[in-house]
């Protein structure tokens, strides 16, 4: 069992489900978003954010618009790369977030291209903004 899986693991037994956790990230499960689910599934306190993790999941993007739609209360928006500063990088994530287009190389540290997801509006507004307030609601009891 590795480290990661073992970390996996603990998230299970947590026995606080008063303590509101948001996992940076996508909880490093961009590459089983079933698995991210389950774990969802079992512990309504848990949260993931979307942070630097648009070169994974932008190949994928359906799967993504799917877990997405099942799960639109428990992801929000959160960033922590250098390469989404400034305007630009606010306009490539509304770009990967917001539209339809395929197949873009938009952030230089990837190196292989980008689908975006074409989120709904309702989801948007949950990831942008409505998740958050609803996570530091479940935290004030």
């Amino acid at each position: 069992m590795t480290s990661r899986d073992s970390k996996r693991k603990a998230w299970r037994r947590w026995k606080h489900p008063k303590t509101v956790f948001i996992a940076a990230h996508m909880m490093n499960l961009t590459y089983d978003l079933t698995r991210l689910g389950e774990i969802f599934d079992r512990n309504p306190n848990i949260y993931a954010d979307i942070s630097a993790r648009f070169g994974e999941t932008g190949a994928t993007p359906r799967a993504v618009l799917r877990f997405f739609q099942k799960y639109p209360d428990r992801v929000v928006y959160g960033t922590d790369s250098s390469g989404y500063q400034g305007p630009g990088g606010l306009r490539a994530t509304l770009r990967v977030l917001e539209t339809d287009d395929e197949h873009f190389y938009e952030f230089q540290q990837y190196h292989w291209p980008l689908s975006a997801f074409h989120l709904p509006d309702p989801i948007l507004k949950n990831l942008y903004r409505e998740n958050a307030l609803r996570a530091l609601q479940q935290a004030r009891g």
